[in-house]
């Protein structure tokens, strides 16, 4: 504050002292005045409710009718009076509220002994009205007192607020004329501190100046005069200052500029070294793409043959075509780019990789370019060499499939075909030990073939639609017989708002889970293991988290980290007791990630494990009929098949033999492709049998050549069977005009079905010729039996206590879903008779009952089509039972099923 503005305060003080209590005395007299006039009203209503309150006495003694008469207009007049008075607290306002209800009750009480009086002279012997006349009488003059009561207590009242009012008054007027003269004494006193203290300041800083201390500033805050005159002084010295120092300074930018330069100069010495020394030339071009400037330079030149030049110059034109036309480029674009090129250099040939971007000037207009080369020769080299190391591991997998595959074809082929007809049990035996050996080789080679194709990126995965429940009914079957013979509990829980209808790679996924399940079974003695599945659905897509837990060995702690790494186990005393490489949980985690999922475990010692892992897969639209289901073969054709087999292993030339003649068909033999050419060549063939790798000319040279002799002719079939099971030998051979492909080990089933089917989709087969004596007559047709036990064994992993197990199941389904069916079709719901249907073809299509299975797939195609009319699935209802039924008979029949039962219930864990 200003020293003037404190003392021009302090003198208009009083005065102002003198205004604000004569305002505070005109507001408290105004204040006092309607509280007086408020407690003149309350003595009116009091002077009025004794008025009445004489009216009704005088009443009560003599019954006059003055009193009643005027007891009304007083009673309004008090009305009145009561409607004037404005209360100021919620006590006033209570009491306020009181007497008015009190006069009402007076009013009310007044005219009802009125009227009771004139009842009362009319029947002067009612003692009734007497008793209400008294009665009505006391409650009056309650009422009246209340009245009085409360009018003198609500004037009390405001004689104590008026009281209290100026009370109040007097103590502001006193408290304002305090407050006012501490104020001006505050204001006085912090005014002559601050002069006093500024006054300080300023003789101090006139004594620094007066010393010599041009640098010393007077530090006074405020607007006041005193700090004005500080400042004024400050700029003084200020400019004295800057007199004083301005050489010193002018010496000391002189130094700082020199040692900067010095810097300059050494960092860009530095830079040049480094330069010099990289593996990367760095030069500028102009706006004509001529060199100008030079660092580490290139294709053989020295810097000065260079400058100036252009790069067609200095190199011939095929060369450089592409790194002018970048260059033109980057000059129009302002966008660097990049490349690489191969140029002569001293007789031999270099790559280099090129990068060009623009310069601009200051004015941020492209003035050239500044143009990176490295030599990447080596790198060049070094790549194709790896591409080619690549190229001759993938050439060494497919050698390595077909040479393990080749034999291991004939060994389970031949397996197959001894097993069923194989009488003693000593030797059956020994067949089964060798099949489940041989499953275990081929099971190793998948293995290693997997881990291989992984490593190389040549797997990929399928993205077909399947149904998710079939392929876990797939997986679980094959897993509770491995858990039954070793006394386990084993189940799946699938929730039901799980979705079904999904589309990924069933056979990827079912790997998975045949990998995770399987350690569970072999690594746990006793207890349950058990498969879950946990669902949400996104969109169009499902993510699926799938646990697999046992109640095994467990897993250590120390070696959870390396678990799904490859060839890693718990220990080598595991290694040694349970076997295995080590391949299946790197597989699993590889096959997980590149279904977009995660895999994790948690495990204690002695306690057992818990696998989890998780996919996202598109939910499918549809599902195609048969999927998952296991492919029964067709019936037999009507004329047996001509068929070619090209193949140069003997074992092989065996099998494929066996399993076709034994089907009926024809089979003529050779051993490469030269003699395949020739025979074609004859005519006469339905279906030719192409082996992939053969001496002389393999199966896709020989096809090759067939198809350049068939010009407008009948084309003759041509099937792939080959030990390659590599990422794109399938495309392979269809490109070169094959029609189907079979991978080794040959099933006999899936060669029967593909064989069969090509021959069909070729066209009519020929007859052969009745007359020909080199010809032999084909045998006669044969019926499809009701039951096939060789199928049945074949289908059930060649084990009759699976066969014994389906046919327990079927004979349960025969009591239970025909019932369901029936009750199903009266209440209409075709759809699931139809899955009631798909249900009961799922059991008898393991008993090779190809007459029950045909009559399973009709009901079915209700819930599949979800059409048909209610007759219609009558009829394929009772086709089916009537099916079951020659079943039912000839399974009691049935050696197998007898000496089954013999034994009492079955159990998967015989």
């Amino acid at each position: 504050m200003k020293i003037r503005t404190a003392l021009l305060v302090a003198a208009l003080a009083p005065t102002l002292m003198a205004v604000v209590v004569g305002i505070a005395v005109v507001v408290g007299h105004r204040a006092t005045q309607d509280m007086q006039r408020q407690a003149l009203a309350i003595e009116g209503v009091l002077h009025s409710i004794n008025e009445l309150n004489t009216l009704v006495a005088s009443y009560l003694l003599h019954h006059e009718d003055r009193p009643r008469q005027q007891f009304l207009p007083e009673h309004d007049a008090l009305v009145e009076r009561l409607s004037a008075v404005q209360p100021r607290d919620a006590a006033q306002r209570q009491l306020l509220d009181t007497v008015r209800e009190n006069a009402g009750a007076m009013r009310a009480s007044f005219l009802q002994l009125v009227d009771n009086d004139e009842s009362t002279r009319r029947n002067p012997q009612d003692a009734a009205l007497k008793k209400v006349g008294q009665r009505v009488a006391g409650q009056l003059q309650v009422k009246a007192r209340q009245a009085i009561a409360d009018s003198v207590r609500l004037e009390r009242l405001v004689n104590d607020e008026i009281a209290r009012t100026q009370t109040a008054i007097f103590a502001l007027i006193m408290s304002l004329m305090i407050a006012v003269t501490a104020a001006v004494t505050v204001v006085l006193l912090a005014t002559l501190r601050n002069v006093a203290a500024s006054l300080a300041v300023l003789r101090e800083g006139m004594n620094a100046i007066g010393a010599g201390d041009l640098c010393h500033r007077i530090d006074l805050a405020g607007k006041d005069e005193l700090a004005a005159l500080g400042r004024c002084l400050d700029n003084m010295t200020g400019k004295l200052q800057a007199v004083t120092v301005s050489k010193l300074e002018l010496e000391e930018e002189v130094l700082e500029r020199l040692q900067a330069e010095k810097a300059l100069r050494e960092s860009e010495q530095r830079f040049r070294v480094a330069l010099l020394h990289s593996p990367v030339a760095v030069y500028t071009n102009d706006l004509d793409l001529r060199y100008t400037w030079i660092c580490n330079p290139r294709f053989g030149f020295t810097a000065e043959e260079m400058i100036g030049k252009r790069d067609e110059e200095l190199l011939p034109l095929e060369s450089v075509a592409d790194l002018i036309v970048l260059k033109r480029r980057v000059l129009e674009s302002g966008k660097g780019e990049r490349l690489q090129i191969t140029a002569p250099v001293a007789d031999s040939s270099h790559t280099f990789d090129i990068t060009a971007e623009p310069l601009r000037g200051s004015s941020g207009a492209v003035q050239g370019l500044i143009v990176a080369t490295m030599d990447v020769s080596e790198v060049v080299a070094a790549k194709a060499a790896a591409e080619a190391a690549s190229e001759a591991k993938g050439r060494f997998l497919a050698n390595m499939s077909h040479e393990l595959r080749t034999p291991m074809n004939a060994i389970l082929g031949m397996i197959d075909l001894a097993l069923p007809k194989a009488v003693d049990p000593f030797v059956r035996d020994c067949l089964q030990t060798a099949r489940g050996s041989a499953d275990l080789l081929l099971a190793l080679l998948n293995d290693l073939l997997d881990s291989a194709r992984i490593e190389s990126g040549r797997l990929e995965l399928e993205a077909v639609p399947f149904s998710l429940r079939r392929m876990l009914e797939k997986t679980t079957s094959v897993l509770s017989l491995r858990a039954g013979e070793k006394g386990l509990t084993f189940c799946c829980r699938v929730p039901d708002d799980a979705p079904d209808a999904v589309v990924g790679d069933p056979m990827r996924l079912q790997q998975i889970l045949l990998n995770l399940a399987g350690n569970a079974i072999k690594f746990t003695q006793r207890g349950e293991v058990q498969i879950a599945v946990a669902a949400s659905c996104h969109q169009r897509h499902a993510c699926l988290e799938f646990s697999v837990h046992d109640t095994g060995v467990g897993i250590p702690p120390s070696v959870l980290d390396r678990l799904f790494q490859p060839f890693t186990q718990a220990d080598a005393s595991m290694a040694r007791r349970f076997g295995g490489t080590g391949l299946g949980l790197a597989i699993s985690k590889s096959l997980v990630e590149m279904m977009g999922g995660h895999i994790e475990v948690e495990s204690r010692p002695g306690l057992g494990s818990t696998f989890r892992f998780t996919v996202r897969l598109p939910l499918a639209d549809e599902l195609s009929l048969d999927f998952e289901t296991p492919e029964a073969l067709p019936a037999p054709a009507c004329t047996p098949l001509r068929v070619l087999l090209a193949e140069d292993n003997p074992a092989n030339q065996k099998l494929a033999a066996y399993i076709l003649r034994e089907r009926g068909h024809f089979v003529e033999i050779v051993g490469n492709g030269h003699e395949a050419v020739a025979r074609t060549g004859e005519g006469g063939y339905d279906v030719v049998l192409m082996d992939v790798q053969m001496p002389g000319m393999d199966g896709m040279e020989a096809t090759a050549a067939i198809r350049n002799r068939e010009t407008g002719g009948r084309r003759v079939p041509i099937i792939a069977m080959t030990a390659h099971a590599m990422k794109g030998d399938r495309e392979r051979c269809l490109a070169t005009g094959m029609d189907g492909y079979l991978s080794k080990p040959v099933k006999g089933q899936e060669l029967i079905v593909l064989v069969e089917s090509v021959a069909r989709r070729a066209g009519p087969v020929e007859q052969p010729s009745e007359g020909s004596p080199d010809t032999p007559k084909p045998p006669p047709p044969r019926e499809v039996p009701i039951f096939d036990p060789d199928e049945a064994i074949a289908r059930c992993f060649n084990s009759t206590k699976m066969v014994r197990e389906m046919v327990r199941y079927f004979y349960e389904e025969v009591e239970t879903l025909f019932p369901m069916m029936r009750a199903a079709l009266k209440r209409g719901d075709l759809a699931e008779a139809g899955q009631l249907g798909h249900r009961m073809k799922g059991t008898v299509v393991y008993l090779g009952a190809h007459p029950a299975r045909e009559a399973a797939h009709r009901v079915e195609w209700f819930c599949i089509s979800g059409g048909g009319t209610p007759s219609e699935a009558e009829e394929a209802i009772r086709a089916l039972e009537r099916e079951c039924a020659a079943l039912k008979a000839v399974l009691t029949k049935h050696p197998l099923a007898v000496a089954s039962a013999q034994h009492g219930e079955w159990s998967a864990n015989e």
